[in-house]
């Protein structure tokens, strides 16, 4: 099954839906990002963090998932706030 978005193709990345591939990218983002806070962190384990976050951004985008998109910018606001020194 092929799901598009005004013609443009939704990648699903192996799921049947694309929902389900933006729901496993948005909760591996934050675990990223809490390798990437931690202060004693090797900085070559940061660079890496940070660009297979940016491939996880990229892919989420590529689903065209609304809803993954809110359960990132949900999961940013609550690693904000519990992170908050």
């Amino acid at each position: 099954m092929e799901f598009t978005y005004h013609g443009i193709v939704r990648y699903g990345f192996g799921f049947d839906n694309p929902n389900h591939a933006a729901a496993l990218i948005a909760m591996l983002l934050p675990l990223l990002w809490s390798i990437r806070n931690y202060p004693r962190c090797l900085r070559i384990l940061r660079t890496g963090c940070l660009l297979i976050e940016l491939l996880l951004l990229t892919a989420l985008i590529a689903t065209c998932s609304r809803s993954g998109l809110l359960a990132v910018m949900t999961g940013g606001a609550v690693f904000v706030i519990l992170s908050w020194r």
